[in-house]
């Protein structure tokens, strides 16, 4: 579905005064599902099946808007909205690109982690774009939603550290790429493209390296000719055909291609189990029993979700000792979110007592590991001097790193400082 015009609203006089258009009540930003934190608060209960299935969805409505014969030209996670069933919807439509007979209403905007490379760098105010360049972006949203929130090209580059992602697509190092060569490595405990059915893996490397004729069969042009929204509805359509259930974890799907569940390599490379306990399907109680079990066994997910229910009081009296504990025992086990919530609770001084040299020790530690949030609240630490410097110049660092997990108000307060 997109969310279009459908009828100009005129005065009395017949003088223009604007359009209507539907309004969207009761759907999310797509990066609230991609982002396995906000998945578990948004759309709880979902599994590795449900965001195949709302990818899919996503590409069809991409594929109407191509087929319509109109450009989207500035595809990028804040103008897709999904549903709790998984039904898609595309929003900020003035900015497609349109063809009225001679005339051209270009798409004047875009973002960069969108941008294709060959676009990298020059004015988008007057450029023709084409469906190709749309199928990039349309490339890296898939990763991000298959990939829990992965960029296609964040990674690091050893000879060139602190190289930007601009520059990093620019010159096609996609950093998951089997094809190769590409000096990028990319982050720990990440989604490989080797855990992808064949199809999918040949689909991303054609999407995002060098080449000039591609695994579907066409034909080469200027810039890699990359595989349309029509051809990813296929091969989705097949990798959703094949998830199966981990024999260890129910709650993992991953493709029957794949030698073994990537979901538990992850959980033992990181102690971040991306679809691991879930109490919202057992009672109050059971739920409680378990989790508490479960984090006596020293399972890092169980200490951070007991962790949370003694800071908020949910289900149990409040006790910030008890908080504290847990989540420092799930920080040692490798919980991420740990991580990040000790650093809230010593940045709001919850029953311990403020101490901003200690939050900006656990959010670093979370953000070196790709946490946005973590990389969010570093930036507004160093923007407004709390227990630091004030320092624009790393407030706009870590907020640029936010930003290109998703990270809406990061984007927001950088706009502000430029």
């Amino acid at each position: 579905m997109v969310a279009f015009p459908q009828a100009i609203v005129t005065d009395k006089r017949g003088r223009f005064c604007g359009f209507s258009m539907k309004k969207v009540i009761g759907y999310s930003p797509v990066h609230e599902l991609y982002s396995p934190k906000s998945r578990r608060l948004k759309f709880p209960n979902k599994d590795y099946r449900f965001l195949v299935h709302t990818t899919q969805n996503i590409v069809r409505a991409i594929a109407s808007v191509h087929k319509a014969g109109c450009i989207i030209g500035d595809i990028n996670h804040s103008g897709i909205l999904i549903s709790r069933e998984g039904l898609a919807i595309l929003i900020d439509t003035d900015s497609f690109q349109i063809h009225d007979g001679r005339k051209t209403y270009h798409c004047q905007v875009g973002v960069e982690e969108y941008t294709a490379p060959e676009l990298q760098g020059q004015s988008l105010t007057k450029l023709l774009r084409t469906e190709n360049h749309d199928c990039f972006a349309l490339a890296v949203l898939i990763f991000y939603l298959l990939g829990m929130g992965r960029h296609p090209f964040a990674g690091t580059d050893p000879n060139d550290p602190n190289k930007e992602l601009g520059h990093q697509i620019r010159d096609y190092q996609f950093s998951y790429s089997l094809a190769g060569p590409v000096s990028n490595i990319p982050p720990k405990a990440s989604l490989l493209l080797k855990d992808f059915p064949l199809e999918v893996r040949k689909a991303f490397e054609e999407a995002f390296g060098r080449r000039k004729s591609g695994f579907f069969g066409t034909k080469g042009h200027s810039a890699p000719q990359r595989p349309s929204a029509f051809e990813w509805v296929e091969c989705l359509g097949k990798m959703q055909k094949s998830l199966k259930a981990c024999p260890v974890n129910p709650q993992h799907f991953y493709p029957a291609s794949s030698k073994s569940c990537p979901w538990c390599r992850i959980r033992q490379q990181s102690g971040v189990d991306y679809f691991g306990i879930n109490p919202q399907k057992q009672t109050k109680q059971n739920s409680l029993l378990s989790l508490k079990k479960a984090a006596h066994s020293q399972n890092p997910q169980a200490e951070c979700a007991l962790g949370l229910r003694y800071l908020e009081g949910r289900g149990v009296l409040k006790d910030y000792q008890q908080a504290f504990q847990w989540l420092q025992q799930a920080d040692k086990h490798g919980s991420l979110e740990a991580t990040f919530n000790l650093g809230v609770i010593f940045y709001q001084g919850n029953g311990i007592g403020q101490n901003f040299d200690m939050a900006r020790k656990y959010f670093l530690k979370a953000a070196l590991s790709g946490d946005p949030d973590a990389n969010y609240n570093l930036g507004v630490m160093y923007c407004n001097g709390d227990g630091v410097s004030q320092d624009l110049k790393q407030s706009q660092k870590y907020l640029k790193k936010a930003a290109m997990k998703g990270h809406l108000e990061a984007k927001q307060i950088l706009n502000s400082l430029l």
